[in-house]
């Protein structure tokens, strides 16, 4: 197999490239997301349909993606009073 010397610590360039970036790759199932990508699949969708579904699915994507952001409690002031909530941590 073929393999870089500088840069990949002595592995093939394959592995390499799978170790650093799909460690980072998120499978995204949720069923609104497959069901637009069905959408802009079919030969018969049209350009402003196809753009508003991968629109759809940008936004969708974007809250599957950040589901397991680490979260921490903080106290608010409300007008009825304080309370509990979260916030993302930093």
């Amino acid at each position: 197999m073929w393999q870089l010397s500088e840069g990949t610590s002595g592995k093939p360039i394959l592995q390499y490239l799978k170790d650093k970036y799909m460690a980072k790759l998120s499978i995204v199932e949720h069923p609104l997301i497959q069901h637009k990508l069905g959408l802009i699949r079919n030969k018969e969708t049209g350009t402003k349909e196809f753009r508003e579904n991968l629109s759809e699915i940008a936004g969708l994507m974007a809250y599957e993606i950040t589901r397991d952001l680490p979260l921490k409690e903080c106290l608010v002031k409300t007008p009825l009073g304080s309370g509990q909530s979260k916030e993302l941590t930093s």
